[in-house]
Parts: structure tokens; C-alpha cells; sequence
């Protein structure tokens, strides 16, 4: 591959200005690698949300780089992870750039599947190799999600 997609989310009631400060500090971040050709930033989620952001990372055709997509992806959500005020999950494609597992738990009372999902989060987080485990429950009236769970070197063919 020779594309990725960082997508971002800053805390809840974060303003627009806020995010797209996160998204360009993020997408210099991706630009001090050799392999990456350019960038392109977004703000702005699905139902109008100001507090996520997507910044759309092409690298440099294969043959013109030493590292796999995967080793840079890989070096930028380490580093990103310590980008106080914002989370970053990295997308490869496929499935609209989510990741390739997502867990659903749904039922009426809000706050009980708010700290059922804390605890699957947590094992989860455990598995061997398993990254860019994250907890939404955004526009969801009866359901927390566990989004984002994904391997290194996991791909869809």
C-alpha cells in the first residue's frame, strides 16, 4: 500500500479551531518521514462533529523506499500516541479506512454498557499485537461500541 488515513478525535466539546490545530500538528508529524509524498487534512465527522478529523497520508512509491507502509504507520501511531489531547487511529483501507474488528454491545441502561465496554476495552488491550483499541459511544443512544481494534499487518484481500 502506499496510502493510509490517520484519523483523529479530540475530547468531547472540543471546538472546531481546537481539532484542526490537533489534525495539522498531526499531519506535520506524519510529514517529517522521507517516505511520506504529501498529506491532506479534513475536519469534521459524520452529523456535523467538530471534534474528529481524518489527515489522508501519501507515501512515496514503494520502489523509492526502504520501509513498508506498515513500519511507517506503525513509527506514526507510537509517536502519536503521545500527542497530548487527541487520539489517533490509524485506517489502511477497506471498510471506509475502520478497522477490521469492531464489537458491539447494546442494551437500554446507558451507564451499565459504558462500564461493561470499559472492561472488554481493557482485555482486549492485552491481546498480543492488538493496537488501536478505542471506546465510542457517540451518536449511539443504546449502544457502546468498541471500535478500532486491529493487528499489525492485518489486512482485507
Amino acid at each position: 500500500m502506499t496510502e493510509f488515513n490517520l484519523r483523529l478525535e479530540t475530547p468531547p466539546g472540543s471546538n472546531l479551531e481546537y481539532t484542526r490545530l490537533k489534525a495539522l500538528e498531526a499531519a506535520r508529524i506524519a510529514r517529517t518521514r522521507p517516505e511520506v509524498a504529501y498529506t491532506y487534512t479534513t475536519v469534521g465527522g459524520q452529523s456535523e462533529a467538530v471534534d474528529e478529523a481524518t489527515v489522508f497520508v501519501k507515501l512515496t512509491p514503494k520502489h523509492e523506499r526502504a520501509r513498508r507502509q506498515q513500519q511507517i504507520s506503525g513509527e506514526l501511531r507510537t509517536e502519536l500516541g503521545r500527542v497530548a489531547g487527541m487520539t489517533a487511529f490509524i485506517g489502511t483501507g477497506g471498510f471506509g479506512g475502520r478497522k477490521q474488528i469492531q464489537l458491539q454491545l447494546q442494551g437500554p441502561d446507558m451507564g451499565e454498557l459504558v462500564r461493561l465496554a470499559d472492561r472488554v476495552a481493557k482485555v482486549v488491550r492485552e491481546v498480543p499485537d492488538a493496537v488501536d483499541v478505542g471506546l465510542s459511544t457517540k451518536g449511539s443512544g443504546d449502544r457502546a461500541v468498541i471500535r478500532e481494534l486491529a493487528y499489525p499487518g492485518s489486512r482485507i484481500i
